[in-house]
């Protein structure tokens, strides 16, 4: 827990074979680190253990890792604040999520400035709160036919996301999902489906597919 956090200087980090969890917040603010190796044998990284690598450009999440952790932070009085494991990242441009990750947790990419593409795969089950949030350059996301529940401004502020592709395999889309998203984005979706009813009642525009295969 917290065993390098803030150290400035570290630029790469590979993580040895054998280690199984990355503690919460263990490389927080290390604002140079550029890249880091995690092995196939860790299956859990901890809350805000990336947090603040405002240089890391590169990281492979390997198919081993189950769970990807946050945590929210209370700053003063009722002032909380929200840690995902890798928010404020603000170089990292793209990421594969493996689908042996069934939840995105909340904040977990959460101004991420530079992100432009993820690639979630089958598997994820749950998108929760803020995960995408303010990730301002997000241009495409991949909605995996596994994925049932979209929670609350998972894609808030993302303004350059102009395009989505939800399945109709997603059964839940809470409120504000797209709020602060530009006006100009279009929700391809299937008939009948919870993300046309979704566009509709909140005046999102949208357009139909044709069925899954």
């Amino acid at each position: 827990y917290e065993a390098f956090k803030g150290c400035s200087s570290l630029k790469k980090v590979e993580i040895p074979s054998g280690v199984t969890w990355i503690a919460g917040d263990t490389f927080e603010d290390c604002s140079s680190l550029e890249k880091i190796e995690i092995p196939d044998t860790v299956t859990s990284i901890g809350s805000g253990a990336f947090n603040g690598c405002t240089s890391l450009k590169n990281v492979r999440i390997p198919n081993s890792v189950l769970s990807l952790l946050s945590k929210f932070e209370l700053i003063i009085d009722w002032i909380w604040t929200c840690k995902g494991v890798f928010s404020d990242c603000r170089s990292l441009e793209e990421i594969e999520i493996p689908g042996s990750v069934h939840k995105i947790d909340v904040c977990a990419f959460s101004r991420c400035v530079s992100l432009k593409k993820v690639v979630l795969n089958e598997g994820t089950e749950v998108i929760r709160d803020y995960a995408f949030s303010e990730c301002e350059r997000l241009e495409t996301i991949n909605i995996p036919l596994s994925v049932k529940t979209i929670e609350r401004f998972a894609f808030y502020k993302c303004s350059s996301l102009l395009s989505i592709v939800i399945p109709s395999s997603v059964e839940i889309i809470e409120e504000n999902v797209f709020e602060g998203c530009s006006s100009d984005l279009v929700v391809y979706c299937y008939a009948g489906s919870c993300a046309e009813q979704y566009a509709i009642d909140n005046n999102i525009k949208y357009k139909i597919v044709e069925q899954e295969n």
